[in-house]
């Protein structure tokens, strides 16, 4: 399952959730440095982010 199809699963009240408190973090971009992965330029979220919708949906530590 993708992120963008994970994020189809998931409920309106779920998914407004995650908008307002994940939509725009650096976990939700493809390159997070979190990842091993570096940002190409500035402000390029919308590259990283259309990447990361693409990937492999990983569950997330809640810790």
């Amino acid at each position: 399952m993708t992120n963008r199809e994970w994020l189809e699963s998931l409920s309106d009240e779920e998914l407004a959730n995650f908008i307002f408190m994940e939509g725009c973090k650096c976990e939700t971009c493809e390159y997070d440095g979190n990842k091993g992965n570096k940002c190409l330029e500035p402000c390029s979220c919308i590259d990283g982010k259309t990447k990361w919708l693409g990937a492999t949906h990983k569950e997330q530590d809640n810790d």
